[in-house]
């Protein structure tokens, strides 16, 4: 049997035996790991590793580390997949459509790359621009850049909350006014330039090109690594068997048109 693993998995995940799911917290299904820490798994013990939007919130130094960990644990002709946002392609669709004068469409692909960069609150401007009732592009733009649909159940259900998930939303609440009580204990000027009180995992650190990815992949010790598109994968048993339940919903990027696709081997 196949060993695949999904690395800061979400609530993007496959309940087979053939795969491991793993990211800081989620449902029972999903094992709790600090991904910044080792994997927690042996030398070169799993055939694929997953792991989709996860890379870009992370320094180029803790990337490094990573990589490190994933090759480690990957087999020999083992390989990895990373999905993360697209810089030239997001540069592009910018151009695009500022050159042919859809300016709020082109002022909203800027802030899809700028906003999780820069912002100092949870959601950022982009959490403001989703609630916005009028909108200044449709909906149907907002899902081909980004794979997310507004007004999707999930948005429209946030006040049927468990038990469990308003304990947690009170205690976020008041760790974060402790946070900000102490932060404000410092200069002004240090806290408006270097502080953000941002959620865990909001922040990019980095936007990739594809080129350049590969290129710290290989400088890591992968080989063969190249770009790919959301429906094709170099390993036909995850391509015939599970790309349709991560990368691929209903014939499109499930992650949006801003999203690349990089594969690479041990």
């Amino acid at each position: 049997m196949k060993s695949f693993l999904n690395l800061a998995c979400g609530k993007s995940y496959i309940n087979s035996p053939e795969w491991t799911n793993m990211d800081y917290s989620g449902d029972a299904n999903i094992l709790h790991v600090n991904l910044l820490k080792p994997i927690p798994l042996e030398d070169e013990s799993v055939d694929f590793i997953y792991c989709s939007h996860f890379i870009e919130h992370l320094t180029k130094k803790q990337l490094r580390e990573f990589m490190k960990e994933c090759f480690r644990v990957l087999k020999k002709g083992g390989i990895l997949r990373l999905v993360t946002p697209d810089f030239d392609e997001i540069i592009k669709a910018y151009i695009s459509n500022y050159e042919n004068k859809n300016i709020n469409q082109s002022n909203f692909i800027k802030l899809e790359l700028l906003d999780q960069l820069v912002r100092k609150n949870p959601g950022g401007e982009l959490y403001t621009f989703y609630q916005n009732s009028s909108k200044t592009v449709s909906d149907e733009f907002v899902y081909s850049r980004t794979g997310e649909l507004i007004n999707n159940n999930e948005n429209q259900n946030k006040s049927k909350l468990s038990l469990k998930k308003i304990y947690k939303k009170i205690l976020r609440s008041f760790s974060l006014l402790y946070i900000k009580i102490i932060c404000y204990l410092l200069p002004q000027a240090f806290r408006n330039s270097n502080v953000s009180f941002a959620d865990v995992g909001e922040l990019h650190h980095w936007v990739w090109s594809d080129y350049e990815l590969i290129d710290f992949l290989i400088s890591c010790g992968f080989k063969n690594c190249h770009s790919t598109s959301f429906d094709q994968s170099s390993s036909n048993h995850f391509k015939n068997n599970y790309l349709n339940q991560l990368d691929v919903l209903n014939n499109f990027p499930r992650k949006g048109n801003e999203s690349m696709y990089i594969e690479g081997f041990k």
